[in-house]
């Protein structure tokens, strides 16, 4: 396996200068309309490109504002892109400082801290045909957990990375591919692992490799330890797997894109169970 540093948002995600520009009061009771300018192209939304490794924005997307006053959590309000370099939104009553995040689907804040709360099933993913990234956008996780207030630069930063899996020498009997699980051994026999559904992939004389993305969190899929096991899992018509262990280990950083490669050693572990 080797890494590469993907880049977020054409080599911007590092930086997101916002500046506070006061509207017309809402006719609803709370915050100010406010717009915050996003130093990142108006191109499309955070969609991955990996032939350059970016992300842009596309219409839709999202940021999450969290207020607070001193170190009590206010409420939150969404900021929602609307051309050009802008995300429009309200200011959260009684907040001077304010923590940003990408909205992916799934994330919420706790109402007590603020802090971010991920769905139990949030890194199962699903990749709709050979080769395809889309599905990479709803599992991305860029955040700025340093508070400030809403007219300076936010910096957020990535949370994920992403893993690239080129994958042939599949027997035809897998069939129709329904799921791939990527399972790596952290410490000696601790596992941990990310799933990804599969649609429109079905192995034949005619077709026996797939390049298949993953998005996981670093912070729990910390590391393949020394001597520890790597295993990809292709569920279809029937459950082959390959395995191998990794002599010198391997350590996942967040913004990371690593890609593996596997080109024959696929065992049938097919059950009557299965």
């Amino acid at each position: 396996m080797k890494s590469k540093l993907f880049i977020i948002t054409l080599l911007a995600l590092l930086v997101i200068g916002c500046t506070r520009d006061p509207l017309p009061e809402p006719e609803r009771e709370g915050g100010k309309i406010v717009t915050i300018s996003a130093t990142i192209p108006p191109e499309t939304r955070v969609l991955y490109d990996d032939t350059d490794l970016s992300l842009t924005w596309q219409t839709g997307d999202t940021l999450l504002l969290a207020g607070y006053d001193g170190t009590t959590y206010k409420g939150s309000e969404k900021f929602h892109w609307t051309g050009g370099n802008s995300f429009q939104g309200t200011d959260v009553p009684g907040a001077n400082i304010y923590k940003a995040y990408y909205l992916v689907e799934g994330i919420t804040l706790n109402e007590t801290t603020g802090e971010v709360q991920l769905p139990d099933n949030f890194w199962e993913q699903i990749q709709n045909g050979n080769n395809s990234t889309a599905h990479l956008r709803n599992h991305l996780l860029l955040f700025d957990e340093q508070a400030h207030p809403i007219n300076q630069i936010f910096n957020l930063v990535a949370k994920s990375s992403i893993i690239k899996l080129n994958l042939s020498g599949i027997p035809q009997e897998v069939g129709a591919l329904r799921k791939l699980i990527y399972t790596v051994e952290t410490v000696p026999g601790v596992f941990k692992s990310v799933p990804l559904n599969v649609t429109d992939v079905t192995f034949s004389a005619a077709l026996d490799n797939i390049t298949a993305f993953l998005s996981f969190d670093p912070a729990v899929m910390t590391n393949i330890a020394a001597g520890g096991k790597v295993t990809i899992r292709l569920g279809g018509d029937k459950l082959y797997q390959w395995s191998r262990s990794v002599t010198d280990g391997k350590e996942y950083a967040a913004g990371n894109r690593y890609t593996g490669a596997v080109s024959s050693g696929w065992a049938d572990i097919t059950t009557p169970l299965y």
